[in-house]
């Protein structure tokens, strides 16, 4: 053993981390919507102005996969998955200490260059693991399961939360109607 820690790659937590790296660009992009109208006020800016920070992480993350997928190629999954990372976190950094909205504009740009490593990593691990076509197609729906679990859950906490009201004029926190949050009936 060279000393490395190594996930059995038919555990549950294999599945899961992949899932969490896959879920990061949305997170990124679902944990800044709530902050526009704030981020608004601050910057004294229309909240529409914001929506550019949107459109820069996506064509960042387009662009990203360019620049991530032959570097992880060449250098290993895991180097390239944990740089990724680490520039993520700084690209964070610098959203929160953002002056204006060009540099937040620019920072958002920097954090979907660097989200788009996590993705192409774990998709290019289950690539190489997985060498059989319908064992690939199995963990990544896996892998999608696990994503889509973070996002229902998301919308069974929203009573608790008061995150559903975003937009809202109003900053009173009430339940949501109780169609909101239940499941919606399955066709028979």
């Amino acid at each position: 053993m060279n000393g490395r820690f190594r996930l059995a790659t038919d555990s549950r937590v294999f599945v899961l981390l992949l899932g969490a790296l896959t879920a990061l660009p949305p997170l990124s992009i679902d944990a800044s919507l709530p902050a526009f109208p704030a981020t608004a006020r601050a910057f004294a800016v229309a909240p529409g102005a914001l929506g550019a920070t949107l459109g820069a992480f996506m064509i960042a993350f387009a662009l990203g996969q360019l620049i991530w997928g032959p570097l992880s190629d060449q250098y290993g999954r895991r180097p390239t998955i944990l740089i990724g990372l680490a520039l993520y976190a700084c690209a964070g950094f610098a959203c929160a200490f953002a002056r204006d909205a060009p540099e937040l504009i620019a920072a958002r740009f920097a954090q979907g260059l660097t989200a788009c490593a996590s993705t192409v990593g774990a998709r290019a691990m289950i690539r190489d693991i997985f060498t059989e076509r319908r064992q690939a197609a199995q963990m990544q729906g896996y892998v999608a399961a696990a994503m889509a679990s973070r996002r229902s859950s998301r919308r069974y906490s929203a009573p608790r939360s008061c995150a559903w009201r975003i937009g809202a004029p109003s900053t009173r926190c009430s339940r949501p109607p109780a169609s909101s949050w239940r499941r919606s009936p399955t066709p028979a």
